[in-house]
């Protein structure tokens, strides 16, 4: 890079945890506003986390939109979301307080304030919360309010400049539904037992951002927000450190050897995490703990993200399966084999990534499947009712074929070499031990990989063998994802259309040249013994 030229240095996320500060019946809790006794019954907001930000309040709000209507993405138990209702509006919200009280009774009242923090919400939204694992997880609904706290004036005059900075909160709370009196001694047993595995067992829980206004000195009454924020800024508004940030609003500084300039986004704001606590929660598990702290990771990579414009995937998704439906079938085709092949693995490579990952490429396969039978109105109930065949060429575990045997599909799996796992399933999965010689060798150089020559390869095989090319990215945990498929023929214009795409077809098979199978991993391994045996025999003598 030419000198004088700038580079722009990311914002470190440099997130502080107060777990251990949080109250239970072992440990002394933080001091918090409006807090007399140590352990008291009614629940109060506790710091939990703070981080600063480069980005400003309106990213924020940008992010825990896309968390609010997007729950599967951070939530992977979470199939759905369902919005009940969302009102853009004031209002006490006593209708759904995450307590066992009547929803009119002075407890509900007492603690809906404690909940909202003295805040009138603008936005309430009620959504209910649809499992993956409808067997196993119940639907729980749960409340959200978006509320802002108002600035004011810390001078003794109305013209002062001397400001608390406002702050956001979006806060979320279970809704537990009892037709019984408050019973409040009971109220965390009934939280336990009520909700999902996957959510937090506490009476609620929010994400804030503090704005970072240079004229604006925090207010030293609010120890929620301020104290932390200024102890943090005071650390970080100095020199650069050892990995070169500097947390002003812009840091800029020559570098010494290429006297260019590196600059770094400025700090914002900050980003924060509370939990609604009333003592009797206990300690909080390393599992939970890992919990908040990825979610709260995640807040401030999607807001950096987002002030990238990385608002979407970079590939397209249910292209071809609705996620609705894959994610439905993938749910059944888990269920059923998913525990079975984990505990039975016989082969050396990782069960919990072999067998998953194959469960959704067999649950696509059927949902795509399913969906040709459907669109097929040409032919009667009984052709629509018969299951499409395949060949899985490369089967390697043969797991996908057997699961595509079991629903019904009839087709075999073919690899170069046997696995151990072969004979556990059984005689109605068709396997095979061959070696397949192509019609077709592959074009020399491949600049953007091997993956990418070999797709664009298949691509040039559906498209001349006349077939109308369709693509779509798996859901899968593998980077090789990409599913290429030929299902319709393109719509012939007659006998010399039809004579030019054999006449392509036989070109393609024409062009073939000699195929050398690679070696097995049994045969690698016997030919290595080999040499090692000679080896050492040499070295005897």
């Amino acid at each position: 890079m030419a000198a004088g030229e700038h580079a722009v240095v990311e914002f470190a996320y440099d997130a502080v945890f107060y777990f251990d500060d949080l109250p239970n019946n072992q440990t002394h809790p933080q001091k918090q506003k409006d807090s007399k006794d140590v352990i008291t019954t009614k629940p109060q907001w506790y710091r939990t986390a703070i981080a600063p930000v480069p980005f400003r309040e309106e990213v924020f709000w940008n992010v825990m939109e896309r968390w609010i209507l997007e729950a599967p993405a951070i939530i992977p138990p979470v199939l759905k979301v369902e919005v009940i209702q969302d009102d853009v509006a004031t209002g006490s919200g006593n209708e759904s307080v995450t307590t066992t009280a009547a929803p009119e009774s002075p407890v509900a009242q007492d603690r809906m304030r404690l909940l909202l923090d003295d805040q009138v919400p603008y936005r309430t939204i009620r959504r209910k919360l649809l499992p993956k694992r409808v067997a196993k997880d119940p639907i729980m609904e749960e409340q959200l309010y978006y509320c802002r706290s108002q600035q004011q004036c810390l001078g003794d005059d109305n013209n002062s400049d001397m400001k608390k900075t406002a702050s956001s909160h979006a806060i979320f709370a279970p809704i537990i539904k009892q037709n019984i009196a408050a019973d409040l001694d009971n109220e965390l047993k009934t939280l336990v037992s009520t909700l999902p595995f996957y959510y937090p067992k506490i009476r609620g829980f929010r994400y804030g951002y503090q704005p970072d206004p240079e004229d604006a000195p925090e207010d030293k009454e609010d120890e929620h927000d301020c104290d932390q924020c200024e102890d943090m800024k005071n650390n970080q508004d100095q020199a650069p450190d050892a990995n070169g940030r500097c947390e002003a609003d812009v840091c800029v500084e020559p570098n010494q050897e290429t006297g260019k300039q590196i600059t770094q986004s400025g700090r914002s704001g900050w980003i924060t995490l509370d939990l609604f606590l009333a003592g009797d929660e206990g300690r909080f598990t390393d599992k939970m703990q890992y919990a908040f702290r990825e979610l709260f990771k995640k807040l401030f990579k999607w807001g950096i993200n987002t002030t990238k414009g990385f608002t979407k995937s970079r590939v397209e998704h249910d292209v071809l399966v609705p996620k609705e439906l894959y994610q439905k079938t993938y749910a059944r085709l888990k269920e059923k084999h998913a525990q079975k092949w984990v505990q039975s693995w016989a082969e050396k490579t990782d069960a919990q990534k072999f067998v998953f990952e194959d469960i959704a490429i067999a649950s696509w396969l059927v949902a795509l499947w399913e969906l040709e039978r459907a669109k097929d109105s040409k032919v009667s109930d009984n052709q629509q009712e018969k299951k499409q065949t395949f060949m899985d060429l490369g089967c390697g575990n043969g797991l996908l074929t057997h699961i595509l045997n079991v629903e019904g599909h009839k087709g075999t799996g073919i690899d170069i070499a046997s696995r151990k796992i072969w004979d556990i399933y059984g005689d109605e999965t068709q396997l095979q031990v061959k070696t397949i010689i192509p019609n077709e060798t592959f074009p020399k150089g491949a600049p953007d990989g091997k993956y990418k020559a070999y797709q664009e390869y298949i691509c040039s095989v559906i498209d001349t063998c006349g077939y109308v090319l369709q693509k779509e990215n798996l859901r899968i945990p593998s980077t090789k994802n990409v599913a290429l498929v030929g299902m319709f023929l393109k719509r012939k214009r007659g006998r010399e259309d039809e004579e030019g795409y054999q006449s392509r077809v036989d070109q393609l098979v024409m062009r073939s040249g000699v195929f050398v199978p690679r070696i097995s991993d049994k045969d690698k391994q016997m030919i290595q013994k080999t040499k090692l045996a000679a080896k050492m025999a040499k070295e005897a003598k």
